[in-house]
């Protein structure tokens, strides 16, 4: 599938491929210690789309979702999932988000 955008390697990715633009796709990467991108919606073909922004709006569901108190984040997530990195960097974040 071509892309309008070269997106480096990252362990999540976002792709919108508006229906009047395929096989064309916009291809958004983030690792684990990024925001979650600002991608842009396309609504209709004749429009130029509307931009949101996902990382305000995870916010917003994990907080009123009370995730912080109904998952054990202290659990290690499976070793396969994150790199040494990525698993250092949770740890800190976690430690740090109790206090």
């Amino acid at each position: 599938m071509p892309f309008a955008s070269e997106v480096a390697p990252t362990l999540y990715r976002i792709l919108i491929s508006p229906s009047h633009l395929r096989p064309e796709a916009e291809l958004y990467g983030f690792g684990l210690q990024q925001p979650l991108p600002q991608i842009t919606i396309p609504l209709k073909p004749t429009d130029d789309g509307i931009a949101i922004d996902l990382q305000p709006i995870f916010e917003r569901v994990y907080n009123r979702g009370r995730y912080r108190s109904r998952i054990d984040y202290k659990k290690a997530p499976p070793a396969s999932a994150l790199s040494k990195t990525d698993q250092q960097w949770l740890t800190e974040y976690l430690l740090n988000a109790e206090t």
